[in-house]
């Protein structure tokens, strides 16, 4: 099974891969309560690889036909991310949800504004890619990379860059055409993602 496949010459993440730093297990005891820090650092926009035909064609309504000009001259990520902005799709608050999601499920720890410590987030890479790396069907996978640093005194006790790919079966391919007429799709598609990189980087945490 393609758990986490990584196609380096389609898919520029250029990130250190599940890399980070380990908590001391003396450390960890004595943390019940984590406050998620609100301000997620994020790429200006996204990467997107195929064609994007009806993403273009949904802003055309609600933009007007002058934005037509306009979108020559935009990367396919530029477009993809003024849908983005137009659906009020936020990539940043959809993450936090899932990593706040993860840690209450869990039953380790409290999510609060006053924490034992702070998890702060910062979002690599993100976007959509063909879930068949050998032709372009239509259907596309989500790609997320993200990176989770832990922080108690101003100094970072733990550390852990997770990612899953669009090549990855650990989420749902999508028929670009329904992406593009069904926004709130789009939001579950990222948070299913979301979900998977929170619950790989924060396993550890979890567990101890």
């Amino acid at each position: 099974m393609m758990y986490r496949v990584f196609i380096f010459l389609l898919i520029p993440l250029t990130i250190t891969a599940c890399g980070g730093t380990q908590i001391k297990k003396e450390t960890l005891s004595n943390i019940r309560t984590i406050n998620i820090h609100p301000n997620i650092e994020r790429p200006e926009e996204p990467y997107i690889q195929g064609k994007i035909d009806p993403i273009s064609g949904f802003l055309l309504g609600p933009l007007g036909a002058g934005f037509s000009s306009a979108m020559s001259t935009m990367s396919a990520g530029e477009i993809f991310n003024k849908f983005m902005s137009v659906n009020n799709i936020n990539i940043a608050t959809i993450v936090n949800n899932e990593y706040k999601k993860t840690l209450i499920k869990s039953g380790r720890f409290k999510v609060s504004n006053k924490g034992d410590a702070v998890l702060k987030l910062k979002i690599n890479t993100f976007g959509y890619g063909n879930s068949d790396s050998f032709s372009d069907n239509n259907l596309r996978r989500p790609l997320l990379n993200i990176e989770a640093t832990l922080i108690q005194n101003n100094q970072v006790i733990w550390s852990k860059t997770e990612y899953v790919t669009n090549m990855s079966d650990l989420t749902t391919a999508y028929n670009i055409n329904d992406l593009a007429n069904k926004p709130d799709l789009l939001i579950k598609s990222y948070s299913e993602a979301a979900s998977v990189v929170a619950k790989l980087a924060l396993s550890e945490l979890l567990i101890k």
